[in-house]
């Protein structure tokens, strides 16, 4: 507890630890420390330990998924939306140069306490594979290109296309991983690099999930006929699925974190059956409504 802010050791000293959901507490709390006489501090250990998944957050992340996706479905009588279904390749890890006490991070939902890729990560790596495929990797020609600045926007106007969260949820395990540094004092430019430096492991944790559900919409109120919409929906995801396959996400990609295979539009198969769904429940309750509304009145 000695590394706890004040105000949090007065909440969790009386709860059970083991209890506790959110990842973000065990990973920045939870850990071992020693006591460095020499230096006159507590120091974490180096040894890395396995964050078990507790039941009460996989139930958690079940039901925002089924939230989430019911988000969507009324999204869809308003709006245009288009559902992707992607298979991870292998390990996942997203935002490991972040702030962090073991000094590797990995983004956690700060409400839900479930390892996620944000939705601004989502959009910058499909607008740089844009970029790359269609504006010969240069920033200032997306504004000429019509199609790349109305899906993505410019700084005079934003985005007619919204990417969102994906969560990493679904057989969600965190899998700890090691990255070795083989000349740290080279690179703190204490010494010349020389044979014999010793390598220095740095622990950190990795995300493996059995696929995600990939969401991106489009609003109805906006200057584009349904079919333009449309159209420029299922370019996004088109795009979508080329920076996933071909670039990854997230760190460490250059040795091939991040990226997913086999990622298909599952919309007309698994949401669009929803959306009828739905839409068939509002108007059996608008008719029930007026039925009892008549007999009031009479």
């Amino acid at each position: 507890m000695f590394l706890h802010p004040r105000d949090t050791q007065e909440v969790v000293r009386l709860a059970d630890k083991q209890q506790i959901s959110h990842l973000a507490y065990h990973m920045h709390y939870c850990l071992k420390h020693i006591w460095n006489k020499k230096k006159k501090r507590y120091e974490i250990l180096k040894k890395i330990e396995t964050i078990p998944v507790n039941r009460d957050l996989q139930e958690i992340a079940n039901d925002v998924a089924r939230q989430r996706e019911q988000a969507f479905v009324h999204w869809a009588q308003t709006g245009y939306v288009k559902k992707l279904k992607a298979h991870p390749i292998g390990k996942i890890v997203h935002g490991l140069g972040a702030g962090h006490v073991r000094e590797t991070s990995l983004t956690i939902h700060p409400v839900y306490g479930v390892p996620y890729i944000p939705a601004s990560s989502v959009k910058g790596v499909v607008r740089h594979w844009f970029i790359e495929a269609y504006c010969d990797g240069k920033e200032e020609n997306l504004l000429s290109h019509e199609t790349g600045a109305l899906v993505f926007g410019t700084q005079e106007r934003r985005g007619v296309v919204q990417f969102h969260d994906i969560f990493l949820t679904n057989g969600l395990q965190l899998v700890p991983d090691v990255l070795t540094v083989h000349m740290k004092k080279y690179y703190e430019r204490k010494q010349a690099a020389t044979d014999d430096l010793s390598p220095t492991p740095v622990t950190f944790f990795t995300v493996m999930v059995s696929d995600v559900d990939i969401y991106i919409t489009c609003d109805r109120a906006i200057s584009l006929t349904t079919e333009q919409a449309k159209q420029l929906l299922d370019k996004a995801a088109s795009w979508t699925i080329s920076a996933l396959t071909e670039f990854g996400i997230g760190s460490k990609t250059s040795s091939g974190y991040g990226y997913f295979t086999n990622i298909q539009d599952v919309t007309e198969s698994d949401f669009l059956p929803l959306v009828k769904k739905e839409k068939e429940r509002e108007a059996k309750k608008l008719l029930e409504e007026r039925e009892k509304e008549q007999e009031r009145q009479r």
